[in-house]
């Protein structure tokens, strides 16, 4: 599988997007001063995985896509280090 990267960047946030053989958005990481912040996993229109530092947010849509779902499902992960 080959992937096509496509990234945006402004004064100290980046963005880059890649896509599937397909043309689908599979995968898009958000930077600021090269630390990545946001990175959100695609498979199909359906579902969507996002880690927000320690957080991880699967979203699975019911009855439609992103746009168009009645319904979401959404797990939430925290992982967090006791000292």
């Amino acid at each position: 599988m080959s992937t096509i990267s496509e990234t945006i960047a402004g004064s100290t946030f980046s963005t880059t997007f890649t896509y599937n053989n397909d043309g689908q958005r599979c995968k898009m990481v958000i930077t600021e001063n090269s630390s990545t912040i946001l990175t959100r996993w695609y498979a199909g229109s359906r579902y969507m995985k996002e880690t927000e530092g320690s957080t991880t947010k699967e979203y699975t849509y019911i009855g439609g896509n992103a746009y168009s779902a009645p319904v979401v499902a959404l797990k939430v992960f925290c992982r967090f280090a006791v000292v």
